[in-house]
């Protein structure tokens, strides 16, 4: 198929530098939908037949293709489709254009003189008077939505209150067939109403906040003109949702997100980023801690009432994998707060991985999904200074998930913002970098002269995150 694109992009004379995907290296996901422009200049001013089209944006179905355009309203001429059937069968072909088309057309000439002739105010009085609507199809269909789809202007209106983001779910919403409504959009070419960009994941998370709070989408009057997702004015927090397709390094260089969240802390904004490989594989973990971001934690449970306990590797690994964003770790110690004998929270110590000048590392903190655990981090961190008498102790925090206020309340001192980290990402396959690590690559018997290059010629982009906020701890 590759090869396919490649000798269509030659035959068509298709200048990619006019697109805004490359369809060649990034085909078309599962639910994904191209660009309007996209299909404007490559189905309509190069005038590329369906079949083509289909292989062109990701070897897609015929009918997922005709779903696109009829979403978009996008429709060749009779000339552009007259010009098609010609270079298929031969300009001498009988069969070149639809008889049957041209017939018609014919004896509308001969009637009434419009090859295009169309007595639509004798259909309607017809209609009225047999079945009461203007259209026997709308039967069905009560007085109050008909009077909204049969109104430009309350159409306009009721898109707009509404805020749909396709016309599948003004369908939905209405009840009605999508056809009706879709003949509707087309005609008043309303189509701009609609946000097509704004993903399904990105209006999963929109939704789920908009039931709790009042907020403003793709809003740039807060960042000197950079766009905030979802900005939440009550609590001063942002929401970003990072695709993997505009995300990667070919999309958003390594500091894109970092930059963006210092510049939105220096505005008292807190950014909290969800990638889109993080929502695919830990969205419960996501939506707990964006629970306690916010606030709506329904059980508050006191430190003090609390016993504090040693666990072991087992009971520690399945609570971190159900409460942590990145799940188990290799901890020697894992401390664990437990109210009426369940464990509510933990906390866990290795030894440092990145700076061998500290002691320990505060690797894991987290608290039961739904659960305030007030106090419980600092109980936690003092039985393990009481008990283990560290001299230092160093921690990370990830810029993306939390302001890190955490650690100040702990004692801590920030040292310093770390490069972004990233992920090797090839559609929903994500490898670390650790895992791509070159001596381990040449072990699986991949050749290249660096990770890079071997990951690159594998298929694989990479996606850097905010990096993290590095905190201390000395014994004074």
């Amino acid at each position: 198929m590759y090869f396919k694109v490649l000798i269509m992009l030659e035959k068509y004379s298709i200048d990619l530098m006019k697109l805004t995907r490359n369809y060649l290296e990034f085909p078309l996901k599962r639910g994904e939908i191209p660009n309007k422009e996209d299909l404007q200049y490559l189905y309509l001013d190069l005038n590329i037949g369906k079949k083509d089209m289909c292989q062109f944006l990701g070897n897609i179905s015929s009918s997922r293709f005709q779903r696109i355009i009829k979403q978009y309203g996008i429709k060749k001429s009779i000339e552009q489709l007259e010009e098609l059937a010609k270079a298929s069968l031969g300009a001498s072909s009988p069969f070149c254009f639809k008889e049957s088309h041209i017939k018609a057309q014919q004896t509308k000439i001969i009637k009434y003189g419009d090859k295009n002739y169309n007595n639509s105010s004798k259909n309607k009085i017809t209609s009225l008077e047999k079945y009461g609507v203007s259209n026997p199809s709308k039967q069905h269909i009560s007085q109050h939505i008909l009077d909204i789809i049969d109104d430009k202007d309350k159409m306009v209106s009721y898109i707009n209150t509404h805020k749909f983001h396709n016309i599948l779910e003004m369908v939905n919403n209405l009840g009605i067939g999508y056809k009706t409504i879709q003949r509707r959009i087309q005609q008043w070419n309303l189509y701009q109403l609609f946000n097509y960009s704004v993903s399904l994941p990105e209006k999963e998370i929109r939704d789920y906040i908009n039931q709790h709070f009042e907020t403003e989408n793709n809003v740039k009057k807060y960042l000197d003109g950079k766009e905030i997702d979802v900005y939440i004015p009550k609590k001063n927090i942002g929401i970003e949702f990072n695709g993997n397709f505009w995300h990667n390094e070919y999309g958003k260089d390594k500091n894109y997100h970092q930059d963006k969240s210092v510049l939105a802390e220096s505005k008292g904004i807190f950014l909290y980023h969800i990638f889109e490989y993080e929502w695919n594989t830990k969205k419960d973990q996501i939506v707990n801690q964006l629970n306690n971001l916010l606030g709506l934690n329904q059980t508050k449970i006191y430190a003090r009432k609390c016993e504090i306990k040693e666990i072991d590797n087992i009971e520690k690994k399945q609570f971190l994998e159900l409460n942590h964003m990145q799940g188990d770790d290799v901890s020697s110690i894992k401390l664990g707060l437990y109210h009426n004998n369940e464990l509510v929270s933990l906390m866990t110590f290795v030894k440092p991985r990145f700076n061998k000048k500290y002691q320990w590392e505060l690797s894991r903190f987290c608290s039961k999904a739904g659960s305030n655990v007030i106090g419980g981090a600092s109980k936690l961190f003092k039985y393990f200074i009481n008990n283990y008498k560290p001299v230092s102790i160093i921690s990370y925090s990830n810029i993306a998930h939390t302001r890190g206020n955490l650690y100040k309340t702990l004692g801590m001192t920030l040292q310093g913002i770390s490069e972004p980290n990233y992920v090797w990402c090839n559609h929903n396959n994500i490898l670390t970098r650790y895992q791509c690590q070159k001596h381990k690559l040449l072990e699986q018997g991949f050749n290249g002269e660096s990770e890079v290059d071997i990951m690159h010629t594998r298929d694989y982009y990479r996606i850097y995150d905010c990096g993290n906020k590095v905190w201390v701890w000395n014994n004074k």
